[in-house]
């Protein structure tokens, strides 16, 4: 018997992020089936959105879902999906992740090493990222120090895009963690994310 659908995310190209009670992650690709006349209303974007999680399977209305089997059998675990599930797996384990990535904005490439606590999806453009404590090298940190942009130079809470990612360097180090350093009230700014995994801790 396959697994149910815990969570369900819309994303870029109109392709379902599926997380199943088994704890896997992979991506499910919707455009194979609009040509259907009953999944036309899924080419709608806001309407899109909409998805849902209802008796372990994905719905948008009593008449639009899809079966669950298919959802599962039909989904594919990919490079990104992968990703995904190595750095939720660093949150469980509340271990430090290190991966390189690539500042586009910046034309800037570098390893980052980083205490992860959040998988976000933006509601606006349906981007992916990771925010967490930056461990900055000595390098980075003289950056930091020597940038305006950053006004509290002892803030280390950053937010990096999964596609910027370079998926072959991602890895869990042994090192661990048991605080969250950044501040309640910003960990808990979300109105324009959902979140799809974060890390716990009883005293936060």
């Amino acid at each position: 018997m396959n697994p149910d659908i815990k969570q369900v995310h819309v994303t870029k190209e109109k392709k379902l992020l599926l997380i199943f009670e088994n704890g896997e992650i992979k991506f499910f690709d919707l455009n194979p089936y609009l040509k259907y006349r009953v999944y036309k209303p899924l080419a709608d974007e806001q309407f899109l959105k909409k998805a849902y999680v209802f008796n372990g399977t994905v719905c948008w209305n009593d008449e639009i879902d899809f079966a669950p089997d298919t959802l599962y059998l039909e989904s594919e675990y990919t490079k990104e999906a992968e990703i995904l599930k190595l750095i939720c797996d660093a949150m469980d384990q509340k271990r430090l992740i290190k991966f390189f990535y690539k500042n586009i904005g910046k034309h800037k490439e570098e390893f980052r090493i980083l205490e992860p606590y959040m998988l976000i999806l933006y509601i606006e453009d349906r981007r992916i990222e990771v925010t967490g404590w930056l461990h900055p090298t000595p390098e980075q940190l003289e950056e930091i120090l020597n940038n305006p942009k950053y006004k509290d130079k002892d803030d280390r809470y950053r937010h990096y895009t999964i596609s910027n990612i370079d998926f072959d360097t991602v890895e869990k180090l042994e090192e661990v963690f048991n605080e969250i350093k950044a501040a309640k009230k910003i960990i808990e700014q979300t109105t324009k994310s959902e979140i799809i995994h974060r890390v716990y801790f009883e005293s936060f």
